[in-house]
This record gives structure tokens, C-alpha cells and sequence, in this order.
């Protein structure tokens, strides 16, 4: 068989319904085998054993199915259910109405499951509906664009204290104080770059700070890692905590950076 047919309700009450037993099943299996424009092919011997009844029952029930019926609702071919179309090619009548028939009430069900689903997820808050399942490319590059926002925003930011700067500034040896940095960041918003976006480290921003300072001064920190190599020490911030010698080996007044 290549497919399967689906039975209206409308069939109980049809005037085949008053036909014998072997007339209604050989219909039946005549429909499960026709292919999608209601055409079923096989000689009466074939489709007696798909149907699996005597090839006498088989072609009694197409001699029924090809008489015309006066009672029948449906006055294509004078109520004839099937009409024979040579070539052991066989037509079901009216197949073709009823697909369309099934596939418009098929397409109202899904619908109608749609309506329902989508309901019940706005009742929830968890309308999972986005432009992959519907829109153009449009439509999907600014969902991806809130989506995008939405973690941005979510993203929860902790500036750090006086004390967590200035233990994080003298274990890297960097030449700011807590309070520059601080300050700075306060000053800002604890955003950064044209498009102001949050700070997603402030360890982070420390680092590009140092790396601006070196930037700006070569020949200082050339200089200070250079002594601090000598005195086998790990490099250190240029605060007052050096000794004087370390001052004048780098050419600065006593603790003026």
C-alpha cells in the first residue's frame, strides 16, 4: 500500500454504509492504497488478495462500486464511487475533494494548537516565539541585537575597594595609585571605549592602564625594571617606600615620580 486514507465521519452515514460487508471493505482497502489524486491500480485478482478475499467478493464489490447510486449525496458520476479507467487503473470519485477537505481541516488544527501553545507561554512570560521561527533576515539580526543587550545588561559589575586596588597595584608593581584608578572609574561610570560599554574587569583596566603608562614612558621603565634587576628584586611602583639610591639611580627627585 502507499499511503493511508482518512474517514470521514460523513461515511456512516453515507448509502454505501447499506452495502454487504465484503463492498465496504474492498472500498476501504481500495482507499489506503490510492496514491495522492485518488488513483488505484491492480487487477481484480491483486486487489482480491490485498484485500484479502475471494477474487468472486473482489469483483462483485467493483461491479457495486462502479453502479450508479440515485441515493448517493454526491452527484459526480451518478453517486459511482469508482470508475474504471483501463489499464487495471482505477478512480476513486471524489478522492481528490476530500484530500483537499482533510488537509484544510488539518491546517485549522495546527492553527488552532498554535493559538493554544502560544497563549499558554504569554500566560508563563516565556514567549520563546523569535524571528528564527518567523521574519527575514532583518527581523533575526535585531532579535540577535536584544539578545546581545540583554546579557549586557545582566552582567553585574563590582568596582573594587581602596584596599582590593592598592593590594592588586603593588603585587603587579604598577605606577598608579588606588586612589588615581578609583577616582577615574568613578569618575566614568565604570564604562569604557566610544560605545560606553560596562566594565566587565576592573583588574582588566588596570592592566591597559599600566600598558598606557609604559606607552608613554619608554625610557622610565626601561629604567626601573633595569635596577630592579640589579638588586634582585622583584619590579616594584615607584612610591616612597624606595630607598634613595633607587631615587638617584633613576634620576628623580627623593619619592617625586
Amino acid at each position: 500500500m502507499t499511503g493511508f486514507a482518512k474517514l470521514f465521519a460523513s461515511i456512516a452515514e453515507s448509502s454505501i454504509n447499506e452495502a454487504e460487508l465484503h463492498v465496504r471493505w474492498f472500498f476501504a482497502i481500495m482507499l489506503a492504497k490510492a496514491d495522492s489524486k485518488g488513483l488505484c491500480y491492480g487487477t481484480p485478482a491483486a486487489l482480491a488478495r490485498i484485500a484479502n478475499v475471494p477474487q468472486d467478493k473482489a469483483e462483485d464489490a467493483l461491479r457495486h462500486l462502479q453502479t450508479p447510486d440515485p441515493t448517493s449525496t454526491s452527484p459526480d458520476q451518478e453517486g459511482r464511487r469508482v470508475v474504471y479507467l483501463g489499464g487495471n487503473l482505477w478512480q476513486i470519485v471524489n478522492y481528490q475533494r476530500y484530500r483537499d477537505t482533510r488537509s484544510d481541516d488539518e491546517r485549522r488544527e495546527y492553527k488552532r494548537r498554535w493559538q493554544k501553545e502560544k497563549r499558554a507561554r504569554v500566560r508563563n512570560g516565556v514567549d520563546k516565539l523569535s524571528s528564527e521561527d518567523f521574519g527575514g533576515p532583518k527581523q533575526k539580526q535585531k532579535q540577535k541585537q536584544k539578545q546581545k543587550q540583554k546579557r549586557r545588561d545582566e552582567t553585574h559589575f563590582a568596582p573594587p575597594t581602596l584596599e582590593e586596588a592598592q593590594v592588586y597595584i603593588q603585587e603587579k608593581g604598577y605606577h598608579f595609585t588606588p586612589e588615581e584608578f578609583i577616582g577615574k572609574g568613578e569618575a566614568v561610570g565604570w564604562v569604557t571605549g566610544k560605545n560606553r560599554a560596562p566594565l566587565k574587569s576592573w583588574k582588566g583596566w588596570m592592566a591597559t592602564w599600566e600598558a598606557n603608562w609604559r606607552e608613554n614612558h619608554p625610557e622610565r621603565a626601561t629604567r626601573w625594571e633595569s635596577l630592579c634587576s640589579r638588586c634582585g628584586k622583584e619590579p616594584r611602583r615607584l612610591d616612597s617606600d624606595m630607598g634613595d639610591n633607587c631615587w638617584k639611580e633613576l634620576g628623580l627627585g627623593g619619592g617625586d615620580e
